[in-house]
């Protein structure tokens, strides 16, 4: 995930409640759309929960926005994403905009 654009942080997509392996599925479908439609700065503030999915997921939607040549930010994320991102050794991956 790459720097933030000024249209991000007019606008960032919120994410809520969980992001792990049961949600995975409906959230990854639902948000790649929204990188597909523009959206290049996730809020995950009001994320309760996160496992491994989670960083999966901000894998995928990494490639998807390098496939339609946008930049892609993060907001807020979780300790615990942070953490497993650094475990997997992917932390470079994701940027993390405060």
């Amino acid at each position: 995930m790459m720097l933030s654009s000024p249209k991000a942080e007019l606008s960032p997509w919120p994410l809520k409640g969980n992001v792990t392996f049961y949600e995975a599925a409906k959230i990854e479908r639902e948000i790649s759309q929204a990188v597909q439609r523009g959206v290049v700065c996730f809020d995950w503030q009001a994320v309760e929960k996160v496992d491994s999915a989670a960083v999966a997921l901000a894998l995928q939607l990494q490639r998807i926005a390098a496939a339609n040549h946008v930049e892609l930010s993060h907001l807020h994320l979780p300790q615990a994403f942070l953490d497993l991102a650094d475990l997997y050794g992917v932390s470079d991956l994701v940027t993390s905009v405060q």
